[in-house]
């Protein structure tokens, strides 16, 4: 459950606390927002409990989960957008888990990207715009951006070189193939596919699912 209540007298005092214990995120009109991505159900029922002159109202979890989540992509750094994101990533057994392990290790490259180029006014960092920048194509192509630090450019490449049957020398600058019958190109964006998957589709399930 999402919490939403109005500041009364007693919770602005205590509203510093809340921000330092990473519950109360964001404040707008009055209104506390509790993030309930990163938050514990009794945390938050703890927090409820203490300041009980809240006036709380319940929230479906996909609204709550896509407000908190613009939010994040929004305003946040990699490393909390990353938490986010894994924590919508369902728990896996068996041969599932080396896909959501390889999605993981995606996210830690190209998040901090996404994010340098939000904060340079280069990228709208929402839900839609994050599903087209994950895309193969585009990985490829800002693998290739020489406005980027060197570190990131060299941890994207390293992630392309570990997809079977990738070479750099495949694909122009662009992301766009090169024609070439002995390279199997749709084995090359099944595996990239198949490892985005893993944190896009519960992503996009938050955007157009029921």
């Amino acid at each position: 459950v999402l919490f939403i209540g109005s500041l009364t007298e007693k919770n602005k005092k205590n509203e510093g606390e809340r921000k330092a214990n990473g519950v109360a995120e964001k404040e707008f009109d009055n209104i506390l927002f509790i993030n309930p991505i990163l938050e514990t159900k009794k945390k938050l029922e703890e927090e409820i409990a203490e300041e009980g002159d809240i006036e709380v109202v319940p929230f479906t979890p996909k609204m709550r989960h896509k407000i908190f989540l613009e939010m994040e992509f929004k305003e946040s750094g990699s490393k909390k957008i990353i938490a986010c994101l894994e924590a919508l990533m369902p728990e896996v057994k068996g041969s599932r888990k080396f896909w959501q392990e390889k999605a993981l290790e995606l996210l830690e490259m190209t998040i901090p990207i996404a994010v340098f180029k939000r904060d340079h006014g280069h990228f709208i960092f929402d839900i839609n715009g994050f599903h087209q920048f994950m895309l193969l194509e585009n990985i490829i192509r800002i693998s290739h951006d020489p406005t980027l630090p060197d570190d990131m450019v060299r941890e994207l490449g390293a992630y392309l070189m570990m997809i079977p049957g990738y070479q750099k020398a495949f694909f122009n600058n662009d992301g766009s193939f090169i024609e070439d019958k002995k390279v199997d190109y749709p084995s090359i964006r099944q595996f990239h596919n198949h490892v985005m998957m893993e944190f896009m589709k519960p992503l996009l399930l938050l955007e157009y699912g029921t």
